[in-house]
């Protein structure tokens, strides 16, 4: 063996021999720890457990549970009124109810023909009427039965009972008219209007009287002087007589 050889196996041995008698006694100091490392990934999901046990309240009997419940409490105070609600749809029509019973005949105061009684003339003469005479019209609107004569200027009762009467008539002066009716209790009615010469105005009357078949009601001047029979000759109407039957007189 060479004297290489012998130099290598004696520093061989110097190293090793040394190193494996420290392992049993002697003892290296730890090293610092290290960083943490970077977090996992989530695991999967387990696999579902067993049904647990029904809980406590649902093994009790309807018996047990009516034991437990407590008693009523006293009833609240009524609470404020609440905001009205919107109005509902119309319902359905309800059924026709029976016919009721038959009325009370009307008597004298049925509506036919012969117990009617109305008129509203007119009056568009561009003359004065005279005094002491009724005073004429010359158109009609309404003339039941033909009750009031235009040519006259009466009205002629045909159904006795009570009626109303109303004039007006348009002045240029001085105007004085009444409302007549005879009979057994005739009416004589003034009505004046005093007025200056050339000013328009209107002189108006009216009256509820209670007439007889055959009685007879008009309007005519009544003042002796024409200063106080001025009735208007420019306007297109002059003077407007109208009455009718309320009721009938049983």
């Amino acid at each position: 063996m060479q004297l290489s050889d012998h130099l290598f196996l004696v520093i061989w041995v110097a190293v090793v021999f040394p190193f494996s008698l420290c392992q049993d006694r002697c003892q290296v100091q730890d090293g610092k720890p290290g960083q943490s490392g970077v977090s996992g990934r989530d695991g999967w999901p387990g696999q579902k457990g067993e049904k647990g046990e029904p809980g406590l309240q649902v093994e009790l009997s309807k018996d047990v549970l009516d034991g437990l419940k407590g008693d009523q409490g006293e009833r609240g105070l009524i609470g404020e009124l609440g905001v009205k609600g919107y109005e509902g749809l119309l319902g359905p029509s309800g059924p026709v109810g029976p016919a009721g019973p038959t009325g009370i005949s009307g008597g004298s105061f049925g509506v036919t023909a012969k117990s009617k009684a109305a008129f509203s003339v007119v009056r568009t003469k561009k003359e004065n009427p005279r005094t002491h005479s009724p005073v004429t019209f010359d158109k009609q609107h309404v003339n039941v039965n033909e009750d009031f004569s235009l040519a006259t200027g009466y009205f002629t009762c045909r159904v006795p009972g009570v009626y109303y009467f109303v004039f007006h008539a348009v002045s240029e002066g001085n105007l004085c008219l009444k409302l007549n009716s005879d009979g057994n209790s005739p009416v004589d009615l003034l009505f004046c209007d005093f007025n200056r010469p050339g000013a328009p105005q209107v002189v108006s009357g009216g009256a509820v009287l209670e007439l007889a078949k055959g009685n007879k009601v008009w309007i005519e001047p009544w003042k002796d002087t024409r200063d106080y029979n001025r009735m208007t000759t420019k306007s297109e109407m002059s003077a407007v007589f109208n009455g009718f039957l309320i009721f009938v007189k049983e």
